[in-house]
Protein backbone atom coordinates (compact mmCIF):
# COMPACT_ATOMS: atom_id res chain seq x y z
CA UNK A 1 0.00 0.00 0.00
CA UNK A 2 1.21 3.49 -0.85
CA UNK A 3 -0.10 6.64 0.84
CA UNK A 4 0.09 10.03 -0.87
CA UNK A 5 -0.15 12.64 1.85
CA UNK A 6 1.27 15.90 3.21
CA UNK A 7 0.69 18.07 5.20
CA UNK A 8 -2.38 18.47 3.06
CA UNK A 9 -1.85 17.18 -0.50
CA UNK A 10 -4.76 19.14 -1.99
CA UNK A 11 -2.77 22.33 -1.34
CA UNK A 12 -0.51 21.30 -4.23
CA UNK A 13 -1.75 23.06 -7.40
CA UNK A 14 -0.89 20.07 -9.60
CA UNK A 15 -1.55 17.20 -7.22
CA UNK A 16 -3.08 15.06 -9.98
CA UNK A 17 0.31 14.88 -11.74
CA UNK A 18 1.55 12.57 -9.00
CA UNK A 19 -1.14 9.95 -9.65
CA UNK A 20 0.16 8.39 -12.90
CA UNK A 21 3.73 8.57 -11.58
CA UNK A 22 2.75 6.64 -8.46
CA UNK A 23 0.73 4.13 -10.47
CA UNK A 24 3.57 3.53 -12.93
CA UNK A 25 5.98 2.87 -10.05
CA UNK A 26 3.53 0.64 -8.17
CA UNK A 27 1.25 -0.91 -10.83
CA UNK A 28 -0.32 -3.53 -8.57
CA UNK A 29 -0.38 -1.68 -5.25
CA UNK A 30 -3.28 -0.08 -3.46
CA UNK A 31 -2.64 3.69 -3.59
CA UNK A 32 -4.51 6.13 -1.38
CA UNK A 33 -4.55 9.93 -1.29
CA UNK A 34 -4.94 11.00 2.35
CA UNK A 35 -6.68 14.36 2.80
CA UNK A 36 -8.74 16.36 5.27
CA UNK A 37 -11.12 17.18 2.40
CA UNK A 38 -11.33 20.92 3.11
CA UNK A 39 -10.29 21.78 -0.46
CA UNK A 40 -12.12 18.92 -2.12
CA UNK A 41 -14.90 21.10 -3.51
CA UNK A 42 -12.26 23.10 -5.41
CA UNK A 43 -11.09 20.03 -7.34
CA UNK A 44 -12.47 19.83 -10.86
CA UNK A 45 -12.77 17.20 -13.55
CA UNK A 46 -9.00 17.03 -14.05
CA UNK A 47 -8.50 15.87 -10.47
CA UNK A 48 -11.31 13.32 -10.42
CA UNK A 49 -10.50 11.95 -13.87
CA UNK A 50 -6.86 11.45 -12.88
CA UNK A 51 -7.93 9.68 -9.68
CA UNK A 52 -10.12 7.32 -11.70
CA UNK A 53 -7.61 6.68 -14.49
CA UNK A 54 -4.76 5.89 -12.10
CA UNK A 55 -6.97 3.92 -9.70
CA UNK A 56 -6.19 6.16 -6.75
CA UNK A 57 -8.45 5.91 -3.70
CA UNK A 58 -9.43 8.99 -1.67
CA UNK A 59 -9.21 8.53 2.08
CA UNK A 60 -10.54 11.40 4.19
CA UNK A 61 -9.74 12.15 7.79
CA UNK A 62 -13.10 13.08 9.27
CA UNK A 63 -12.65 15.90 11.76
CA UNK A 64 -15.40 17.24 14.04
CA UNK A 65 -17.81 19.31 11.96
CA UNK A 66 -16.71 17.62 8.72
CA UNK A 67 -19.27 14.82 8.73
CA UNK A 68 -21.46 16.37 6.04
CA UNK A 69 -18.47 17.06 3.81
CA UNK A 70 -17.52 13.38 4.10
CA UNK A 71 -21.01 12.30 3.02
CA UNK A 72 -20.79 14.63 0.03
CA UNK A 73 -17.39 13.18 -0.88
CA UNK A 74 -18.81 9.66 -0.77
CA UNK A 75 -21.53 10.70 -3.20
CA UNK A 76 -19.08 12.45 -5.52
CA UNK A 77 -16.76 9.45 -5.48
CA UNK A 78 -19.61 7.17 -6.43
CA UNK A 79 -20.54 9.50 -9.28
CA UNK A 80 -16.94 9.67 -10.48
CA UNK A 81 -16.22 5.96 -9.99
CA UNK A 82 -13.53 6.74 -7.42
CA UNK A 83 -13.32 4.85 -4.13
CA UNK A 84 -13.77 7.19 -1.15
CA UNK A 85 -13.31 6.01 2.42
CA UNK A 86 -12.69 7.31 5.93
CA UNK A 87 -9.06 7.27 7.10
CA UNK A 88 -10.23 7.24 10.69
CA UNK A 89 -13.54 5.91 11.98
CA UNK A 90 -16.08 8.45 10.72
CA UNK A 91 -18.31 7.66 13.71
CA UNK A 92 -15.62 8.41 16.29
CA UNK A 93 -14.73 11.96 17.34
CA UNK A 94 -11.24 12.81 16.08
CA UNK A 95 -8.70 13.69 18.76
CA UNK A 96 -5.16 15.04 18.82
CA UNK A 97 -1.89 13.44 19.89
CA UNK A 98 0.91 15.45 21.52
CA UNK A 99 4.43 14.63 20.33
CA UNK A 100 6.55 17.01 22.42
CA UNK A 101 10.01 18.22 21.45
CA UNK A 102 12.79 18.30 24.04
CA UNK A 103 14.27 21.69 23.22
CA UNK A 104 17.49 20.80 25.00
CA UNK A 105 18.05 17.63 22.97
CA UNK A 106 18.62 15.40 26.01
CA UNK A 107 16.98 12.23 24.69
CA UNK A 108 18.70 9.03 23.59
CA UNK A 109 18.41 8.79 19.76
CA UNK A 110 18.67 4.99 19.57
CA UNK A 111 16.05 4.41 22.26
CA UNK A 112 13.77 7.03 20.73
CA UNK A 113 14.00 5.54 17.25
CA UNK A 114 13.03 2.12 18.57
CA UNK A 115 9.95 3.52 20.30
CA UNK A 116 8.86 5.98 17.62
CA UNK A 117 5.71 5.07 15.69
CA UNK A 118 6.70 7.46 12.91
CA UNK A 119 10.11 5.95 12.19
CA UNK A 120 9.93 4.13 8.87
CA UNK A 121 6.21 4.93 8.55
CA UNK A 122 5.96 8.72 8.17
CA UNK A 123 8.82 9.23 5.72
CA UNK A 124 8.89 12.78 4.38
CA UNK A 125 10.36 14.08 1.13
CA UNK A 126 11.11 17.80 1.06
CA UNK A 127 13.16 19.56 -1.60
CA UNK A 128 14.81 16.36 -2.72
CA UNK A 129 15.77 15.35 0.82
CA UNK A 130 14.22 12.34 2.51
CA UNK A 131 13.68 12.35 6.28
CA UNK A 132 12.52 9.43 8.46
CA UNK A 133 9.92 11.60 10.22
CA UNK A 134 7.89 14.78 9.85
CA UNK A 135 9.49 16.55 12.85
CA UNK A 136 12.95 16.60 11.30
CA UNK A 137 11.62 17.55 7.87
CA UNK A 138 9.72 20.63 9.02
CA UNK A 139 11.40 21.80 12.23
CA UNK A 140 12.63 24.85 10.29
CA UNK A 141 9.10 26.29 10.51
CA UNK A 142 9.03 25.67 14.27
CA UNK A 143 12.43 27.35 14.62
CA UNK A 144 11.38 30.39 12.62
CA UNK A 145 8.04 30.92 14.35
CA UNK A 146 9.20 30.35 17.92
CA UNK A 147 12.72 31.73 17.53
CA UNK A 148 14.36 28.39 18.26
CA UNK A 149 17.48 26.79 16.78
CA UNK A 150 16.98 23.03 16.77
CA UNK A 151 19.61 21.95 14.24
CA UNK A 152 19.25 19.82 11.12
CA UNK A 153 22.50 18.49 9.70
CA UNK A 154 23.41 16.44 6.62
CA UNK A 155 23.16 13.33 8.81
CA UNK A 156 19.44 13.95 9.40
CA UNK A 157 18.38 13.34 5.79
CA UNK A 158 19.45 11.69 2.58
CA UNK A 159 19.56 13.53 -0.74
CA UNK A 160 17.69 11.32 -3.20
CA UNK A 161 19.63 12.81 -6.12
CA UNK A 162 22.97 11.87 -4.58
CA UNK A 163 22.02 8.43 -3.26
CA UNK A 164 23.61 5.67 -5.34
CA UNK A 165 20.84 3.12 -4.89
CA UNK A 166 17.43 2.43 -3.38
CA UNK A 167 19.24 0.22 -0.90
CA UNK A 168 21.26 3.17 0.35
CA UNK A 169 18.07 5.13 0.96
CA UNK A 170 16.41 2.18 2.67
CA UNK A 171 19.42 1.63 4.91
CA UNK A 172 19.47 5.31 5.91
CA UNK A 173 15.78 5.29 6.82
CA UNK A 174 16.23 2.22 9.03
CA UNK A 175 18.48 3.88 11.60
CA UNK A 176 18.26 6.79 14.06
CA UNK A 177 19.26 10.29 13.02
CA UNK A 178 20.89 12.91 15.26
CA UNK A 179 17.63 14.86 15.44
CA UNK A 180 16.04 11.94 17.31
CA UNK A 181 17.54 13.39 20.48
CA UNK A 182 15.03 16.24 20.35
CA UNK A 183 11.90 14.07 20.53
CA UNK A 184 10.49 13.31 23.99
CA UNK A 185 8.95 9.99 22.95
CA UNK A 186 8.31 8.82 26.50
CA UNK A 187 6.08 11.84 27.09
CA UNK A 188 3.79 11.45 24.09
CA UNK A 189 0.12 11.74 25.09
CA UNK A 190 -3.03 10.99 23.13
CA UNK A 191 -6.76 11.70 23.19
CA UNK A 192 -6.64 15.50 23.42
CA UNK A 193 -9.74 17.33 22.17
CA UNK A 194 -9.38 18.36 18.53
CA UNK A 195 -9.10 22.12 18.06
CA UNK A 196 -7.35 24.77 16.02
CA UNK A 197 -3.79 25.49 17.14
CA UNK A 198 -3.31 28.39 19.56
CA UNK A 199 0.24 28.79 18.24
CA UNK A 200 1.64 28.29 21.71
CA UNK A 201 5.08 26.69 21.88
CA UNK A 202 3.79 24.36 24.60
CA UNK A 203 1.69 22.61 21.94
CA UNK A 204 4.93 21.45 20.33
CA UNK A 205 7.43 21.20 23.19
CA UNK A 206 7.91 19.32 26.43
Amino acid sequence: MLHLLGGEPLLHPDVEKFFPIARAAFPRSRIMLISNGVLLDKQGDKFWDAMHESRIELSLTVYPGMEQRFKEALAEGERRNVTVSSYNDANVIKTLDHYPLDLEGRQDPVSNFGKCDQAGRCINLRNGRMYPCVSAAYVSFFNAYFNQSLPITEKDYIDIYKAESAGEISEFLSRPIPFCRFCAIDRVTTGHPWRTSRRDIREWSD
